[in-house]
């Protein structure tokens, strides 16, 4: 049976065989209509007989694309929580803890050792704090660099911004460039502040491991020694929690 693994983030899904090494991965932003776009673009890469789904969107458009899915022979199932056990958690309610923070976390227990941090940074920004039994302590979530942008022209009535010729600085000479120049420090520098009250409960010198499209903006400002980026860390998880290491 040919199997495809499925990760629906916010802003862009991606797709590798289950059974492919990690240079496998393709990804693509949403289409307007979403279950239309994924749909086409799955079958013009031939669709297996069945798909392993993570998803972070909303259950409407996971049940839409289910059904089509299935309406064309498809097996699907979508991971939950319940599907993520092996990951002890104080989370309050366990439910509650999204399924791409699980996965990343019992990705970076196959391949790192804890203590550790998880911090993924896309559309928004977890930060997770794993002790040296493997259990999850918790961890935080805020906007990750989009939408500060998207919240700060959308709320700012003279602020606009097109991307400027060059990185913005502290020093920053032109309004694209103090837009760019903040977003980017602040997420930094929010990132940085989690990891070491992190580091401090948890020792340190303690692994932070970074995932999501903006790791390597995050790489270079971390600090405590260099952090490992791994794009795959997800994928690493699916596989785990479905037998296929």
């Amino acid at each position: 049976m040919t199997t495809l693994l499925l990760d629906m983030g916010n802003t862009r899904w991606k797709w590798m065989p289950a059974d492919a090494d990690d240079a496998a991965v393709q990804q693509s932003t949403y289409a307007d209509q979403p279950v239309a776009g994924m749909l086409a673009e799955l079958e013009r890469n031939g669709l297996p007989e069945r798909l392993i789904i993570a998803s972070v969107r909303r259950d409407a458009l996971n049940q839409s694309l289910q059904a089509a899915l299935e309406a064309r022979h498809c097996d699907v199932r979508f991971l939950d929580w319940r599907d993520c056990s092996r990951l002890r958690t104080q989370y309050e309610s366990p439910a509650q803890l999204g399924i791409d923070r699980y996965l990343n976390m019992i990705g970076a227990l196959h391949k790192y050792r804890p203590p550790l941090v998880v911090a993924s940074a896309g559309t928004a920004v977890t930060v997770d704090a794993v002790d040296e039994s493997g259990t999850h302590l918790g961890g935080v979530i805020f906007p990750g660099r989009r939408l500060l942008l998207e919240a700060l022209t959308a709320r700012a009535d003279r602020i606009n911004f097109t991307q400027p010729a060059r990185a913005g600085t502290v020093l920053a000479t032109s309004t694209d460039a103090g837009v760019l120049a903040g977003t980017e420090r602040g997420l930094t520098a929010a990132v940085a502040a989690f990891v070491t009250d992190m580091r401090g409960l948890l020792g340190a010198d303690i692994p932070v491991i970074l995932t999501g499209g903006d790791a390597p903006l995050l790489e270079k400002c971390l600090p405590g020694g260099s952090p490992q980026v791994d794009s795959t860390l997800l994928f690493t998880g699916m596989r785990i929690v479905t037998g296929n290491p």
